[in-house]
């Protein structure tokens, strides 16, 4: 970030995958400052003016932004439990966070939006069709919530004149990942039930039959993405910054599996019907063109994932 010595870069979302890794990333850059819920409860108006307020109080010089990382999310069971909280929780978080950016003259802000929002009906997702047909997935309060930062996005820059953008990421995989059953998507869930399961030679059974194609990129790949949009994307514009390369759920469960040192064998799907999308895509060359962006091997990403959660797991 040679050219942004007079920037102060502030981000919600510390506490999950992407804000850990996005950490990382401005890793030397006295300038910066994450939050996470403990910090600021981004659900709490006042306590969140007042959070920005004195960011900005502090650091009068910098031209301050802010990326909102913050979000309630889980898998998909989670979503058919609660998905009207997904979707309340979700809109006052961003309301409240640009609400508090607009009063406080922080006007470059970036909306992280989620590759869910995509209807499954769509052949080629990408950002010039967000907004076209509904979501039916499981994820549905959680996905239209999202859908609605581009308006969001919109609304402020115009009747403000704030400078907003918005990203879509896919499946986050890294370090930091939530492991807790009720919260964890299919990656986190599986390095959970793998690494449980490793002093035993018992069958590990799966929901579903592992035809489901997924999307997932690496944490930190996407906080460089992030990195450069901060920088370099235009307000009013939306991009879709993850990796499109494609993995079935069985080819997700081996490679996690032989990461760990299960034996395949001992991996057997039920065939009972999972929830979610049976394919997920999108497609990023718009990003890819801006940006020359060039993705990793999320073998590395899973890598890290399995040592954060080992390191704190008691494994039996």
């Amino acid at each position: 970030m040679d050219s942004s010595k007079n920037f102060f870069y502030l981000y919600s979302g510390l506490g999950g995958p992407l804000g850990f890794a996005y950490k990382e990333q401005l890793e030397g850059i006295d300038n910066s400052l994450g939050f996470r819920s403990s910090d600021c409860d981004l659900l709490d108006k006042n306590m969140t003016h007042d959070f920005f307020l004195k960011v900005q109080q502090n650091f009068p010089e910098k031209f301050i932004t802010y990326v909102h990382l913050a979000a309630v999310s889980g898998g998909s069971h989670l979503s058919e439990k609660v998905p009207a909280t997904l979707f309340v929780d979700n809109i006052q978080m961003a309301i409240n966070s640009l609400n508090a950016c607009q009063i406080n003259g922080i006007s470059r802000v970036i909306l992280v939006l989620s590759t869910a929002c995509y209807s499954p009906d769509i052949n080629d997702p990408n950002e010039s069709n967000l907004h076209m047909l509904p979501i039916k997935s499981s994820e549905y309060g959680y996905a239209y919530a999202k859908r609605m930062f581009e308006v969001l996005m919109r609304a402020y820059n115009k009747q403000y004149g704030m400078k907003i953008s918005c990203v879509l990421v896919n499946g986050i995989i890294g370090a930091n990942m939530n492991f807790n059953p009720e919260k964890s998507i299919l990656p986190a869930a599986l390095i959970k039930k793998f690494v449980d399961n490793k002093l035993n030679d018992s069958i590990i059974e799966l929901w579903g039959d592992g035809t489901p194609i997924r999307e997932y990129t690496s944490s930190k790949d996407l906080a460089r993405a992030i990195k450069w949009c901060v920088l370099n994307q235009q307000s009013d514009t939306l991009l879709n910054i993850g990796n499109t390369s494609k993995i079935s759920v069985q080819e997700l469960a081996y490679l996690i599996a032989d990461i760990i040192g299960i034996d395949r064998r001992r991996i057997k799907f039920t065939g009972q019907v999972s929830y979610g999308k049976q394919i997920q895509a999108t497609n990023n060359a718009k990003f890819r063109a801006l940006s020359n962006f060039l993705y990793s091997n999320i073998t590395e990403a899973i890598k890290e994932a399995i040592e954060s959660y080992t390191s704190t797991a008691t494994v039996e």
